[in-house]
């Protein structure tokens, strides 16, 4: 059950992390950046958690959320976004599948 829980924040965080950073891109400040910055907390948390026991997966959660986190004072490239994005929703899917 915790498996699917944390696989639902994972996709909701990289959807609206993506949403986020292309509406930035384009000049729309939509999503307020106190919501990015407790997604990445969160996901920080979730990732330390678990990167305790060397899972490979929990430290790229780590990495990404240092990226999301920083990517409130910078702008990140399109490729980068894509690639978290596809990263965090992609392992919610596979979490919420097994």
């Amino acid at each position: 059950m915790a498996v699917k829980i944390f696989g639902a924040i994972d996709i909701f965080v990289g959807l609206i992390f993506w949403i986020y950073s292309m509406l930035n891109s384009i000049g729309w400040n939509i999503i307020p950046d106190g919501l990015i910055i407790v997604l990445g907390i969160i996901l920080l948390i979730k990732g330390l958690i678990f990167a305790i026991g060397l899972d490979f997966f929990s430290v790229l959660d780590v990495i990404t959320a240092i990226i999301i986190l920083i990517s409130i004072s910078f702008t990140l490239p399109t490729t980068a976004v894509h690639v978290i994005g596809i990263y965090l929703v992609g392992k919610g899917i596979v979490s919420l599948a097994g």
